[in-house]
Parts: C-alpha cells; sequence; structure tokens
C-alpha cells in the first residue's frame, strides 16, 4: 500500500461513518412515523405492523451498534496515523500531512496557511510522503488497512 493510499484510510473511515448516521437517522424515523390510520373499518389483527416495527427498530440498534465499533475503529486509527506522521524528522513535512489526511484540507489551503506556493507545497507534500513510506511503511509491520 503506497503513503498515500495508508493516510486516506481515515477520511474514508470517517466518510463511512458520516454516510451510516445519515441512515440510522433515515430508520429512527422510519421506525418511529407510525402512518395515518383508517378508523373507518375496524381491525381485528395489527401483527404485520408489530412485525415490520420490530424489524425496523432492530435495524437501527444493529446499525447503531456498527456505527459506535466505526468509532472506535476510527478513533485508533487517527490516533495511530497522527503518531506515525509524528515519527519524522521534518517539520514540514508533519504539518503538511497533519493539515491534509488528518484536518482534510487541500493542498491549495495548506499552501495559502504556510505562506507557500502551491507548486512549492505539491513538492513537500510529494517529499513528505516519500519520508512517510520509508520511515513508517517499510520500517513497520505489514500495513493495516481499515
Amino acid at each position: 500500500m503506497k503513503a498515500k493510499e495508508y493516510l486516506k484510510q481515515v477520511k474514508l473511515l470517517d466518510v463511512k461513518i458520516r454516510q451510516r448516521k445519515i441512515e440510522l437517522a433515515g430508520l429512527k424515523e422510519d421506525a418511529t412515523c407510525t402512518g395515518a390510520f383508517d378508523y373507518s373499518s375496524e381491525k381485528v389483527q395489527t401483527s404485520a405492523k408489530a412485525d415490520s416495527m420490530s424489524k425496523k427498530v432492530a435495524k437501527y440498534v444493529d446499525l447503531e451498534k456498527e456505527i459506535h465499533e466505526d468509532i472506535e475503529r476510527f478513533t485508533e486509527l487517527k490516533h495511530k496515523v497522527i503518531g506515525q506522521i509524528h515519527m519524522l524528522d521534518e517539520p514540514k513535512y508533519i504539518n503538511v500531512l497533519f493539515m491534509k489526511y488528518i484536518e482534510y484540507k487541500d493542498l491549495k489551503e495548506i499552501a495559502k496557511e504556510l505562506d507557500y506556493s502551491y507548486g512549492r507545497i505539491k513538492h513537500i507534500h510529494g517529499f513528505a510522503l516519500e519520508a512517510f513510506r520509508i520511515k513508517v511503511l517499510e520500517n513497520s509491520a505489514p500495513n493495516s488497512t481499515i
């Protein structure tokens, strides 16, 4: 796995969590929405609706558990990646990688904040990725993925 792909795991997991939270909100709305009742006719049995409701609640609970597990994995991964970025010896590299892969800033934003040209930041980013690959990825156990 390349350094860039490895570092992008943090954002990828963050995006997946945010999307699952959106899905969870939809499930909650579905589970709590009872819909309209037709009072014009008598109903004797309503078990189909109860079964449907219990399935929705079960899906909600399962997804909520998955999200909590993902958040725990995200927290651990983010902490690990920050520690690995901090293993580098060059402060410029640490700053650029942290801003790019932990704060999710694009290179233009980073260039502006650090008062460098965009071209210079692209070069620093490339050198930082190479330093990360050598210092962290080549000197560690096989790469872990999310």
